[in-house]
């Protein structure tokens, strides 16, 4: 029979026989079990998407008077690009609404107002309030038709003359605005006049290039630059420092703010045509 000791010592060597195949096992699961972790620990948690700020609708930046409507009927006027005489064309740019002082007025750049056949007629200002188109005192004065880009216009009423109603222009302007040439041509005459017996004005008539035997009028001007035999061209040359303000109401005052502003009166006429004194002209004192 074994001793005690005998037996005891088979005891540890089965226990030693069964660790080592527990180690061994061990280090076999170990390393499976920690990369399994540590590629576990390396995966990075998906971040979310940033949810987008939508943009914001852009608000449309609108000049001074940019929606203010004109009062006046909507131009019918000439297609852009037109011929006109001396070869050149129009509009360079169509005229629109600003805020001047305390009214509403146009900005024109000097460009094309009105045409009679093939010649343009400018703007005589920069700053033009309203246009008044209205019955000439000569029968020789041509109808004008404003084009597509004009400062605001309308129609006056019947003066009672014998022209058509849209035979002159009344362009109503700033006080302190300069008057350039509304035609380019040679100056025929330019000088004082006394305007309805007893108002002293100033004029001036310009012979439009490639039209001999018309000429083109201006009326209720101060300050002359120009004399007779000088060259002008449309928009470009200074012809009168600025306009007449007039020591009574005129008819397109009704069409325009107050304290009214001055006008210049333009108007082309075929002087083979001539002219009629009668009541409604204001001719005769």
């Amino acid at each position: 029979m074994p001793s005690v000791r005998s037996l005891g010592a088979a005891i540890v060597v089965v226990l030693m026989a069964n660790l080592a195949v527990g180690l061994d096992r061990l280090d076999r699961v170990l390393p499976a079990t920690a990369t399994v972790a540590l590629a576990a620990s390396a995966t990075p948690t998906p971040t979310p998407e940033p949810t987008p700020t939508p943009e914001p609708t852009p608000t449309p930046v609108q000049g001074p008077a940019a929606s203010a409507p004109s009062p006046w009927p909507p131009v019918e006027g000439q297609p852009l690009g037109r011929p006109a005489v001396g070869g050149t064309t129009y509009p360079p740019a169509p005229a629109r609404q600003v805020e001047h002082g305390d009214r509403v007025a146009w900005w024109t750049g000097y460009g094309p107002m009105a045409v009679f056949g093939d010649l343009v007629v400018h703007h005589p200002a920069r700053i033009v309030e309203h246009v008044g188109l209205h019955q000439s005192n000569h029968e020789g004065a041509r109808d004008l038709s404003p084009v597509e880009g004009a400062a605001g216009w309308s129609v006056l009423p019947s003066r009672g003359r014998l022209s058509g109603l849209q035979s002159a222009a009344d362009v109503v302007v700033p006080p302190e605005e300069e008057i350039r040439a509304p035609v380019t041509g040679t100056v025929l005459r330019a000088g004082s006049y006394t305007l309805y017996c007893d108002t002293t004005d100033e004029y001036l008539v310009i012979e439009p290039d490639g039209m001999p035997g018309f000429e083109v009028k201006m009326l209720h001007i101060v300050g002359l630059q120009v004399a007779a035999g000088q060259r002008v061209e449309a928009g470009a040359t200074t012809v009168a420092l600025h306009a007449h303000l007039l020591p009574f109401r005129s008819q397109v005052d009704a069409r325009t703010g107050e304290p009214s502003w001055p006008h210049t009166h333009v108007e082309v006429v075929d002087t083979a045509i001539p002219n009629q004194p009668n009541g409604g002209s204001g001719s005769t004192c």
